[in-house]
C-alpha cells in the first residue's frame, strides 16, 4: 500500500450574500418619502385653491378686456342749420347773423331761397348758382318804390360758392329764384370791397360737414 499522501481540500470560502435590490432593499424613512411627499403634494395642490376661495378677498379679479371688444365710434358732431328765404335789409339780417356766427365752422342750408335777388344779383344758371347778392343797408334809407344801388350810399353782402358742388350739397334756380341746399364751410371775410361785404360757402359732403 502506498504512503502517498491524498491532496486536502482546499477550505472553501464563504461568498458574501448579494445585497438586496428593489423596494426590499430601500429603508423605512425612504419608503415614507416616496409614499408620503407625492401624496401630501397632491393635497396641498387641491387644498390651495379651496382656502383662496374662503379666505381670499371678496372682490373677484377685473377680466382682461377682450380683443373683441366693440370700440366706441367717433360721435357725429350737430351741424348749425337754416332754412328759410333771404331778402333784402331786415330780412337778410338772420340769415347774416347766422353766417356770422359760424365763421369758420361747417353749416347746413335747407333750400335756402334769395327770394329778393334780380337779375343783376346773382350769376348761374337753372343748374348752377354761384354768387349771390343781397342788399343790407343804405343811408339815407330809400323809399320804398326806389331800388336800391351802389351811387345812393347802399351797401350789400354777398354769398359765394368756393368750390365744387358735392352729391350733398346743390345750388340751382327755381322759379327765377337762387337756392342754396346743403352743407357748407363758412368764411366770413369782412373785407368790403366796392360796397359789397363777400362771404365765401364752400360745399362739403355731408360726411365732410359731420365728421362721420
Amino acid at each position: 500500500m502506498s504512503d502517498e499522501k491524498q491532496p486536502s481540500e482546499a477550505p472553501v470560502e464563504e461568498q458574501p450574500a448579494a445585497p438586496e435590490r428593489g423596494w426590499s432593499a430601500l429603508s423605512l424613512e425612504k419608503k415614507l418619502s416616496i409614499v408620503v411627499i407625492p401624496v401630501l403634494v397632491a393635497l396641498i395642490g387641491a387644498g390651495v385653491p379651496l382656502l383662496m376661495s374662503v379666505f381670499g378677498d371678496d372682490e373677484a379679479p377685473s377680466p382682461a378686456p377682450s380683443s373683441s371688444s366693440p370700440v366706441a365710434s367717433p360721435q357725429k358732431s350737430e351741424v348749425p342749420r337754416f332754412s328759410g328765404v333771404v331778402g333784402n335789409f331786415e330780412q337778410a339780417r338772420a340769415f347774416l347773423t347766422f353766417l356770422e356766427d359760424n365763421d369758420g365752422g361747417s353749416v347746413q342750408l335747407e333750400e335756402v331761397g334769395f327770394n329778393e335777388a334780380t337779375l343783376d344779383d346773382f350769376i348761374g344758371d337753372p343748374g348752377q348758382v354761384t354768387y349771390v347778392q343781397v342788399w343790407t343797408e343804405c343811408s339815407p334809407d330809400l323809399a320804398d318804390d326806389v331800388d336800391p344801388d351802389f351811387s345812393m350810399g347802399c351797401l350789400a353782402v354777398s354769398f359765394e360758392i368756393e368750390g365744387a358742388e358735392t352729391q350733398d350739397t346743390q345750388t340751382y334756380l327755381q322759379h327765377g329764384v337762387p337756392v342754396y341746399d346743403g352743407y357748407f364751410r363758412v368764411d366770413v371775410s369782412g373785407n368790403l370791397q366796392n360796397g359789397v361785404s363777400p362771404i365765401y360757402l364752400q360745399p362739403l359732403t355731408r360726411v365732410q360737414a359731420t365728421g362721420g
